[in-house]
């Protein structure tokens, strides 16, 4: 006996049926359409972007007069494309913070036994043996360069194991690191490598990079699951006392009265604008100032992407207030 399911399978011409008969929407060429249900999928492109053509009405699944397929597949393009860019650099990002890691451990030897002893690792949660039983298990990796060095070297140092880790793996590790190491690793990340310098680093900057690496866990996980970008946001947040005690601009208060750059979209972006390498950061503000050109410069798509800015609260404005941050940020 067949059971009664609320989701039923539909084939694409009946998926487009409903859409177009039952749910309003325009669908000028259903081959076109059928094409980017398969490349694009349904739910990521119709459930992802409706709620941008429907009522406020969370039950309304009727789509607003004159809305046509296209206009979910710019929005979705649009997406993607700014996706495909953040992520990019996410990874860049990824792999210096984990050379800090390597950089900053290697000190205590470059064998598994001497840079993860447990001895050069806090233990206030209880969580250090697990933790460090993870890291070591990606000894067994079968990729390279850990299974490389596993079967042809007599051990793998750090820069060469982290290669293999998870994101998620390395800030879990960076967050039972000995207090002197964690300011190591920030030093780094802010191309300062003497591991004996004792330039001060204020606990308003150890709690930034601390909430800055989760909220970039946090927009890497959803943007590697292709999930819509927009409106997502992160679990942590960025403390506000920490920003304006870190950048000495009027726009973290602008920012915050709008209710914007704490766990959001801007947030994600500017912390990745702050804490990524040098030639990063201008590669990804030239990627972005493309982006953002690319669909102002017709008019069939410029009243879209300025909606999407405004809807995700980056605003038109928003690669000018990055370069603002770096400019007043002070490593402090």
């Amino acid at each position: 006996m067949s059971e009664n399911y609320d989701k039923p399978f539909k084939t694409f011409d009946e998926r487009l049926r409903i859409l177009s008969v039952e749910r309003n929407l325009k669908i000028e060429d259903t081959e076109l359409a059928k094409k980017f249900l398969l490349d694009r999928s349904y739910y990521g492109l119709i459930n992802g972007f409706k709620s941008d053509f429907v009522s406020n009405d969370v039950n309304n699944e009727i789509f607003n007069e004159n809305t046509n397929f296209n206009d979910l597949l710019l929005q979705f393009q649009i997406d993607n494309d700014l996706k495909n860019i953040l992520f990019k650099y996410t990874l860049l990002f990824e792999t210096r913070f984990k050379e800090s890691m390597a950089y900053v451990l290697s000190r205590y030897g470059v064998s598994i036994d001497e840079y993860l002893a447990p001895d050069h690792f806090t233990n206030r949660t209880g969580r250090r043996g697990k933790i460090l039983d993870h890291i070591q298990d990606i000894e067994n990796s079968k990729n390279d360069p850990t299974k490389y060095y596993r079967e042809n070297k007599n051990h793998i140092p750090a820069w060469i194991l982290f290669n293999n880790a998870m994101f998620g793996q390395m800030t879990t590790l960076y967050s039972i690191l000995k207090p002197t190491d964690k300011e190591s690793v920030i030093r780094c990340l802010f191309y300062i490598t003497d591991l004996e310098s004792n330039q001060l680093i204020s606990e308003q900057l150890k709690l930034y990079v601390k909430e800055a690496l989760q909220v970039i866990r946090d927009f890497r996980n959803d943007m590697a699951h292709g999930s819509r970008l927009s409106h997502f946001t992160s679990r942590s947040s960025i403390n506000y006392p920490c920003q304006k005690y870190l950048f000495d601009t009027d726009l973290i208060d602008t920012r915050k009265t709008a209710g914007s750059g704490t766990n959001d979209l801007f947030c994600f972006i500017s912390t990745l604008f702050i804490l990524c390498g040098d030639y990063d950061k201008g590669m990804l503000r030239n990627e972005l100032i493309d982006w953002q050109n690319r669909y102002e410069s017709t008019p069939e798509t410029k009243e879209t992407i300025s909606y999407y800015l405004d809807s995700t609260g980056l605003n038109v404005n928003f690669i000018s207030e990055l370069i603002e941050l770096q400019n007043c940020f002070e490593f402090k």
